[in-house]
């Protein structure tokens, strides 16, 4: 069978390759708003996202220091999302035993991805950067709204569009890890 979700799947790569181009607006609100409409226990919607972008260079700069090394290729793409969570955000079920904010998270997370494939842009999430790092620059900024309570878990995730293999450092391309599915 083959369906749009099916399609949107197969086409889906977590490439290391993205261009440095800056992503249109509509095409930014239509990730969010992907994010927005996923299922949550009681449609609590747990996540919180920090979108950075060209519209505060400094922000985004931040944002690229707190990635690890392994991630140096993320450092070209035009947007970073942090995003994250935590316990008290969502259901607490049978006395706290069930615990859905991190499978809600991961859903958003999902969208954000299925979404960036059928705008034409790559959305390649990462475990590796410093969450301290993240809460302690964009959590923590001046006149920045804040829930005043640190997050349990958080994810991060790059997103931009499609660029060549030769765009990224030898050492990648040698080991041909520039799109994998």
């Amino acid at each position: 069978m083959d369906t749009q979700i099916l399609k949107l799947l197969h086409e889906r790569k977590a490439t290391r390759a993205i261009a440095g181009r800056p992503v249109e607006e509509e095409k930014v609100e239509a990730i969010l708003e992907a994010a927005c409409l996923s299922a949550s226990c009681s449609n609590n919607q747990p996540w919180r996202f920090i979108l950075l972008d060209g519209d505060d260079p400094e922000a985004l700069a931040k944002g690229r220091e707190a990635l690890s090394g392994g991630n140096y290729w993320a450092k070209t793409a035009p947007i970073l999302i942090f995003g994250y969570s935590k316990a008290d955000f969502d259901c607490q079920i049978g006395g706290g035993t069930r615990e859905y904010y991190l499978f809600d998270l991961g859903m958003a997370v999902q969208n954000i991805l299925l979404q960036a494939t059928e705008l034409d842009l790559v959305a390649r999430p990462m475990a590796g950067f410093s969450p301290k790092k993240v809460r302690e620059y964009h959590l923590n900024k001046p006149g920045q709204t804040r829930s005043g309570r640190s997050p349990d878990r958080a994810r991060c995730g790059s997103v931009g569009r499609p660029a060549t293999a030769p765009q990224l450092i030898e050492k990648i391309r040698a080991r041909g890890l520039w799109a994998l599915r």
